[in-house]
């Protein structure tokens, strides 16, 4: 099983994980490095990246949808339902909702 991994032939993911859970003989041994501090621990102090404008983010979307969208049909209907602005409002609102209320 392992010169299989080694040399690149597919693997079960069963075997991956009982590869890799025998690897290590306890469970600090699992980890690259262990730490004494949270992983949030700095998260405070770290600098506040800003909100991309909506029309910014919205060209994004269709950027990335566009390779994989299943017809064209449904491409158009999503770009005419993101350039309306009743929508552009109602997102604007929950995004501006969410960062307001310190999840952002």
């Amino acid at each position: 099983m392992y010169e299989c991994l080694q040399f690149g032939c597919l693997a079960s993911a069963t075997d991956v994980l009982r590869l890799l859970s025998t690897s290590a003989s306890t469970e600090e041994d699992r980890y690259i490095e262990t730490s004494p501090l949270p992983t949030m621990h700095f998260q405070k102090t770290l600098f506040r990246l800003p909100l991309p404008l909506l029309e910014k983010t919205l060209k994004r979307y269709l950027e990335a949808l566009e390779p994989v969208s299943t017809s064209p049909e449904d491409f158009e209907r999503t770009k005419e339902i993101l350039a309306d602005t009743k929508t552009k409002k109602l997102l604007r609102s929950k995004f501006m909702g969410y960062v307001y209320l310190g999840n952002g």
